[in-house]
């Protein structure tokens, strides 16, 4: 791929490896609007009572509390659960057991 000296850009328009269009970056410590916004929320949540105002408005407002949950709630969560034993373990347990329930009721 060739290089478009005056862009730093290479024939299909993506930067070259090594060579972005700030290649100085983010100056360290600098933070984005999200973070500056983020804390700006947190400092409100704070200043009109915390958590001990959000708990009583989620008494008086149950509906719009659970819909407020449901949206910032994750949509996926990835759950490895692992039980030490297979399901064919599981069924031989069982199978087992109620052989011995079946010995134990015919003796």
């Amino acid at each position: 791929m060739s290089q478009n000296p005056e862009n730093n850009r290479n024939s299909i328009g993506r930067f070259v490896q090594g060579s972005s269009g700030n290649p100085n970056g983010r100056p360290v410590g600098s933070k984005n609007k999200f973070t500056t916004l983020k804390a700006a929320f947190i400092d409100a949540f704070e200043e009109i009572g915390g958590v001990d105002n959000l708990v009583e408005w989620a008494r008086c407002n149950e509906t719009e509390f659970y819909k407020m949950l449901a949206r910032i709630m994750p949509r996926e969560i990835h759950a490895d659960v692992n039980a030490g034993f297979t399901l064919v373990e599981c069924n031989r347990e069982i199978d087992e057991r109620e052989a011995q329930a079946k010995e134990g009721v015919m003796v």
